[in-house]
């Protein structure tokens, strides 16, 4: 990881390139432009100076600078402040969203239970009453074999005498 920010490295890379320029232009061969081809004697071009600085100049300049530096560090410490802090509230949330979740499944898991408990507890009385139903039909096709019986061998008699088929008596 650099220690500049793309910023500074932009600012840095920049004041590189205007050096470079500046340094180009003081090189150039000007040669041919110092002596005229109609003057025998040759006439002198002017070069620009590079421009000096005063130590004042150069301490506000770097003042400045540094300055600006500082801000840019600023800004860049209180972005990362932020996204801390953002980071913290973001983790603060995941846990209370994930005890949440995990409260929801102990309660669906005690749901759960209670209707596993539930749906034995209906299956098992679903069981006995298929039980006291075959036990029913089948008093029932008995006392029907009875009354057929009866009604073959007496066929004279209108009165049949019955068993109760919901007596406490059936096996």
């Amino acid at each position: 990881m650099s220690k500049f920010t793309p910023e500074e490295a932009a600012e840095i890379i920049a004041q590189g390139r205007e050096t470079l320029q500046r340094v180009d232009a003081a090189l150039v061969d000007r040669s041919h432009e110092q002596i005229s081809a109609g003057d025998p004697t040759g006439q002198f071009v002017r070069f620009a100076e590079p421009r000096v600085e005063t130590t004042n100049q150069r301490h506000a300049r770097e003042i400045t600078e540094q300055d600006k530096r500082f801000e840019i560090e600023r800004e860049r410490e209180k972005r990362e402040r932020a996204d801390i802090a953002a980071n913290a509230a973001a983790e603060q949330r995941i846990a209370g969203l994930e005890a949440e979740v995990l409260g929801l499944a102990r309660a669906t898991n005690t749901v759960i239970e209670a209707l596993e408990g539930e749906l034995a507890h209906v299956t098992s009385e679903n069981r006995e009453l298929k039980l006291s139903r075959t036990r029913l039909e089948t008093r029932l096709a008995e006392l029907q074999l009875k009354v057929t019986e009866n009604a073959a061998s007496d066929r004279g008699n209108k009165i049949l005498d019955l068993p109760n088929p919901l007596s406490s008596s059936v096996n």
